[in-house]
Parts: structure tokens; sequence; C-alpha cells
């Protein structure tokens, strides 16, 4: 998780990991970049998601100097 805070308000980056695109499918029932807002989302967010950004890692190593 990312927190920015800023004068006014702070923003939140949560990251989370799936095995594979497919696997977020079925969790969300066919669509990967659908949000699953929870129950009190509407209360404490400045502005409600629309979608989910799904990338890829490309590289997964650790730098050795």
């Amino acid at each position: 998780m990312f927190r920015e805070d800023r004068e006014e308000e702070t923003e939140f980056v949560t990251i989370s990991y799936w095995p594979d695109v497919e696997a977020m499918a079925t969790f969300t029932g066919d669509d990967p970049h659908k949000i699953h807002h929870l129950p009190r989302d509407e209360e404490f967010l400045v502005e409600l998601p629309e979608r989910v950004t799904v990338m890829q890692i490309l590289v997964n190593q650790l730098s050795r100097d």
C-alpha cells in the first residue's frame, strides 16, 4: 500500500498480486477491471473509482551491485 499526504486529502494506492488475469476475472465475475466496493467506501472516499487498473510484472528480480 502506498500513501501520499496532500494539503486537504490523502491518496492511498493498494496493490494486490494475483496468479494471473483469469484468477482476477473469476473473483470479479468475468471482468478483471470490475471494482468490489466495500460497504462504507462512499462514506470515506472523495471519489469512487470505476475501474481497477490491471498491470503485469515484467521483471521480478533483485538488482545485485
